[in-house]
């Protein structure tokens, strides 16, 4: 499988967020105000594009524990394993 490399970021639109890397704008979302049916939440759908955006940075994380032993503490294996999960994790809380 094959994406567009990350780092990706949330950037603000007119109607919603593009999910953009250093080179090309990856997707969009929409805000749901631009359906008649929903009320529009600012801050949900910042969350959504910012988590949307760390979906690279989670699979070079899945890709570094992939080789750990299943029984093991993630804090025996790679010390850039277990820094990069805080950092996931971090970033992930900032968004809600």
């Amino acid at each position: 499988m094959s994406h567009t490399p990350g780092p990706w970021y949330a950037k603000k639109v007119a109607d919603g967020y593009d999910i953009e890397s250093a080179s090309s704008v990856i997707t969009r979302t929409t805000t749901q105000e631009a359906y008649e049916d929903y009320e529009s939440n600012e801050t949900e759908d910042k969350s959504n594009a910012e988590l949307i955006a760390l979906a690279p940075d989670m699979i070079t994380f899945i890709n570094m524990i992939a080789d750990f032993p299943l029984y093991g503490d993630i804090e025996q294996g790679d010390d850039d394993a277990h820094e990069t999960l805080n950092n996931l994790i971090e970033r992930a809380k900032g968004f809600s």
